[in-house]
């Protein structure tokens, strides 16, 4: 993830836009996202504990 981190900050595309890096899965943490990817980036770098949630199908889907 931190090459992707900086593959997006040489990309004008994503820099100037600001578009955000989700993060998440049972490889990293909160921590892991801030200390070793968002320093990468300096658009918004977000943890997600989990990323079903956002999607169609995840246990927000219940919550509808």
């Amino acid at each position: 993830m931190q090459y992707v981190a900086r593959e997006m900050e040489r990309d004008e595309y994503f820099r100037i836009r600001k578009i955000p890096l989700l993060i998440g899965g049972a490889t990293t943490s909160r921590v892991h996202t801030a200390v070793k990817i968002a320093p990468n980036y300096s658009g918004p770098v977000v943890y997600v504990a989990d990323a079903l949630a956002l999607g169609a199908g995840g246990p927000a889907a219940d919550l509808a």
